[in-house]
This record gives structure tokens, C-alpha cells and sequence, in this order.
């Protein structure tokens, strides 16, 4: 297992999140974000984010679309 941190940029159209390795640096312009997810690669990492986010908008009141 290893660690992944989150990492966010705001942008005119929005918010982006990427997950990176605990230990590399992040590209320029990227916030690094308290917290690590642990896990095997960095597409599962990924999905957990997601589906963290995913979670917390629908406790915010964020409806989830049909089909999901």
C-alpha cells in the first residue's frame, strides 16, 4: 500500500483534484490538501476520491443524477 495526497487548483471554470504520490512534488498552481488516501495504485485512489466527494455532496443536499 501506499500514499496519496490530494492536490486542487482553482480555475476560472472551476475546481480540479488530483491525486500524486505523498512524497513527489506538485505541479505550479496546485494547493497540496491535509489527509493521504492509502491504497495500491493511483487509479484506486481516484475512485475514492471520488466517491468521498460524491458523498459529501449528497450530504450537502447535491442530488445524484439518474442511472448512478
Amino acid at each position: 500500500m501506499r500514499y496519496y495526497k490530494i492536490i486542487k487548483r482553482e480555475t476560472k471554470k472551476g475546481i480540479n483534484f488530483k491525486v500524486k504520490f505523498a512524497n513527489r512534488q506538485h505541479p505550479f498552481g496546485f494547493e497540496e490538501l491535509d489527509g493521504a488516501i492509502q491504497s495500491e495504485n493511483a487509479e484506486q485512489a481516484a475512485i475514492v476520491l471520488k466517491q468521498v466527494l460524491n458523498n459529501a455532496l449528497i450530504q450537502a443536499g447535491f442530488k445524484q443524477k439518474a442511472g448512478k
